[in-house]
């Protein structure tokens, strides 16, 4: 007994779900991409850069306008950034600026900090 089947049709398989127009496919592109970045908040080690970039974009403007949660979102992508391509060190604490040396003239940042020292709480 022999078998006789027909080649395969190219194309979509029946019975399948219509396919989607380029407009469809772009609304849910976007939905991806905030889904990927509502998610990268808290969970910056497994983000993907592109999320990381994004939520960097998102939160930078609030951070300057003086929000605490926005500026530790920010910090936090910053940080998860800097660890993955390499410009700050891995997982070292944060050190304080050095204090002048006595009868030494303080640097800018110490000067800064010292202005500042009741604004600033988590830099």
């Amino acid at each position: 007994m022999t078998d006789t089947t027909e080649p395969r049709k190219r194309g979509r398989p029946p019975g399948q779900t219509p396919p989607k127009s380029s407009t469809e496919r772009t609304r849910a592109m976007r939905r991806r991409r905030i889904n990927e970045e509502t998610e990268a908040v808290g969970h910056e080690a497994e983000a993907t850069t592109r999320a990381l970039v994004a939520v960097l974009a998102r939160t930078l403007p609030q951070a300057d306008a003086g929000s605490g949660p926005a500026r530790n979102s920010a910090r936090r992508a910053w940080e998860a950034l800097g660890l993955r391509y390499g410009f700050m060190p891995s997982q070292a604490p944060r050190q304080p600026p050095p204090a002048p040396r006595k009868g030494q003239e303080p640097g800018a940042w110490t000067r800064l900090v010292a202005d500042h020292a009741n604004e600033i709480t988590d830099i």
